[in-house]
């Protein structure tokens, strides 16, 4: 096991240290990293959508965790929402960042508990849930977390491999599927977790077991499909998670909401907003103050018997539509 977690950490030394790795000398430290720091506006709007599904907690002392602390953005937007007595977990590999976080949720929230590490967030899970990846152990009553974006030729095939056999991944790896499968691990019964992705994980053959890994081991809330909003600076569609853990393994039966927002050019806007998170509240074709149009689709997750099948919205006008092409469509061919 230490040699796994050796090897973890490599991993996230490797991400952090672009310089070193000669094929990709001309990749930003940033890029390799992971690194895509979170703006405000989708800070609060992943920290709203949590506390909207929370659940009250008996626990004297809400346990929060950020996995990937950046600058406490996302700690920030969510801790200035909270009442009562909260302790902070958190994991960052940039001492840079760290620093700035630390000072900044110190500053911030004096009465707040921190326990802010230098370190990788897999090796906390590998360290603190060893022999069975899931066996219990520490749990958190909140996580938020925008987990680094790390691509296969950044981090190494080496060690993308371990990451795959240690996770039960397969094809092309991306590190926050790790990060993904690690947070079901240690949400607490009856917590909120609130995450940003890529939306790659939904449609790709190698996000199907993050997919099947998130379908059974949390009771999902809400997703939204953020498109090509462009909320980030670096080339991500992004997505959020809003889920629950299970209590008792007990999942809710309602369908979790699904919402897509994708830009429709050439289009007439129907709507205004002031922004594309604003816009979410809408449905239809809606206006930006830059011009651009968003057709903005609510809905719920397309339920499937299959776990690994592809994520996509489910509501009356895109179910009419499929049959619509069911019914004209002659042959198939693959």
């Amino acid at each position: 096991m230490d040699a796994v977690k050796d090897s973890i950490s490599e991993v996230f030394l490797m991400a952090s240290s672009a310089p070193a790795l000669v094929r990709y000398q001309d990749v930003s430290e940033a890029k390799a990293g992971g690194a895509t720091y979170t703006p405000q506006v989708l800070a609060d709007f992943v920290a709203e959508q949590m506390l909207a599904v929370a659940t009250p907690n008996a626990t004297p002392r809400l346990r929060v965790l950020d996995p990937a602390i950046g600058h406490g953005e996302l700690l920030v937007s969510l801790l200035s929402r909270l009442e009562g007595q909260v302790e902070v977990f958190g994991y960052e590999t940039d001492p840079a960042a760290l620093a700035v976080a630390k000072e900044r949720l110190a500053g911030l929230f004096p009465g707040v508990k921190l326990n802010l590490s230098l370190g990788s967030f897999l090796d906390h899970v590998l360290e603190d849930h060893s022999g069975d990846l899931f066996a219990t152990g520490e749990r958190y009553d909140l996580i938020i977390a925008n987990p680094p974006y790390v691509r296969t030729q950044i981090i190494g095939a080496d060690k993308a491999q371990l990451l795959a056999d240690q996770f039960g991944l397969t094809g092309r790896v991306d590190l926050y599927f790790a990060f993904l499968l690690g947070m079901t691990t240690v949400l607490a019964e009856g917590g909120t977790a609130g995450i940003i992705v890529s939306n790659r994980f939904m449609t790709t053959k190698a996000g199907a077991a993050v997919r099947e890994g998130l379908s059974r081991k949390l009771d999902l809330k809400r997703i939204f499909d953020l498109g090509d909003t462009k909320l980030f600076d670096a080339a991500v569609l992004p997505a959020v998670i809003i889920a629950n853990g299970p209590v008792a393994g007990t999942r809710s039966a309602a369908e979790p909401q699904f919402t897509s927002i994708y830009e429709a050019k050439g289009k007439k806007a129907e709507l205004v907003a002031g922004n594309a998170i604003e816009a979410l509240n809408s449905t239809g074709l809606v206006g930006l103050p830059d011009g651009r149009i968003f057709d903005v689709q609510h809905g719920v997750l397309e339920a499937d018997s299959n776990a690994t099948a592809v994520w996509r919205l489910s509501s009356v006008g895109v179910s009419a539509w499929l049959d619509a092409v069911e019914a004209k469509t002659w042959a198939r061919f693959r």
